[in-house]
């Protein structure tokens, strides 16, 4: 007796059009990059209030003490940096080979957010009102740290700030966890990008050959351009 056996594999994680299929539309990549942008804030500020807040309490990881110049150099003939972290002896980087293959490399962004503002820089510009849409996002973690420390009570300041290492270590562990996710869904619409020979439909081409694309007051700046990988 025989039997008919069905197997659906369309749900195997194999790179093809698929992918681009679930993700072509230009909202969703933007929306994704807007997101991805919010996750990198919010990491560097919780980032920069937990560096400050170990530091006020003594407890700052890493370098132990100031080192001058000449320590400096004396480090770096047993391998070691100035945060003393071990680098190796004579380290040289390999020359580029004459061989090589060339690689399309893809990148998105918010036009006007190329670099994200220091934590410091932030509060000090956040009473004027002075913040670009980066400065922005950073600033409102720190709100919402401030809203937490307000529903509190603290007996010292000692209390706050180990309150305040608590949340901002917490936040990080689902940030990074978001952030994850956020960019392993950009790599994959690469993949299938470059795979499938997709290219990007109803965008607009800047003068310095970028690809752009505009919702409201947010504009999605696509850089695609090819790389040579030595080997």
């Amino acid at each position: 007796m025989k039997k008919l056996v069905t197997l659906d594999l369309t749900s195997l994680p194999v790179i093809n059009k698929k992918y681009v299929d679930q993700s072509m539309s230009m909202h969703d990549i933007l929306v994704n990059t807007v997101e991805a942008l919010k996750l990198e804030a919010q990491q560097k500020m919780a980032n920069y209030v937990l560096k400050t807040a170990r530091e006020e309490l003594g407890e700052e990881k890493g370098i132990f003490v100031k080192l001058t110049d000449e320590q400096v150099e004396l480090l770096k003939d047993y391998g070691l940096n100035a945060d003393l972290s071990y680098v190796g002896v004579g380290v040289k980087q390999e020359e580029k080979g004459e061989d090589f293959y060339e690689a399309r490399k893809i990148s998105y962004a918010i036009k006007g957010c190329a670099s994200l503002p220091s934590g410091a820089d932030v509060l000090k510009k956040m009473a004027s009102g002075k913040l670009n849409k980066a400065g922005e996002l950073m600033a409102d973690w720190y709100k919402g740290l401030q809203a937490f420390l307000a529903s509190q009570t603290f007996a010292s300041r000692e209390e706050e700030l180990r309150a305040t290492i608590g949340y901002a270590e917490k936040e990080l562990v689902a940030i990074k966890k978001a952030l994850f996710a956020n960019r392993l869904q950009t790599c994959i619409l690469n993949m299938a990008i470059v795979l499938t020979d997709y290219w990007f439909e109803g965008v607009d081409t800047d003068d310095k050959g970028n690809m752009t694309y505009t919702e409201g007051d947010t504009t999605l700046v696509i850089k695609a351009v090819r790389e040579k990988v030595y080997y």
